[in-house]
């Protein structure tokens, strides 16, 4: 399976590598080795994520948790690929802004 980042995800982690970065400027580095870590694991089992169970979204959404984030993804089987669609801070009202 293939992996994809929508637009606004590239947007996300840009924004959370500026914060992180301005935190400590190894941080970045630590976050997109975990990135990269359930990366891998997701494309070997893609379903492995939480499912979220919100009835308006059309689509099969699921999380992963990466250091106080959540990669949210739906699997597009029909192009054989991981599409994330958003990377959004856990304690943000994420339910909101995936719809």
């Amino acid at each position: 399976m293939n992996f994809f980042y929508t637009n606004v995800a590239k947007d996300d982690i840009r924004e959370i590598l500026t914060y992180l970065k301005s935190l400590d400027k190894k941080v970045p580095d630590k976050f997109l080795h975990e990135l990269d870590l359930k990366k891998s694991m997701l494309v070997m089992f893609p379903l492995s994520g939480t499912k979220i169970a919100t009835p308006t979204l059309q689509l099969e959404y699921r999380f992963v948790r990466i250091n106080g984030y959540l990669l949210v993804y739906t699997i597009n089987d029909s192009k054989n690929r991981i599409e994330v669609s958003r990377l959004l801070a856990e304690k943000t009202n994420w339910k909101f802004l995936i719809r």
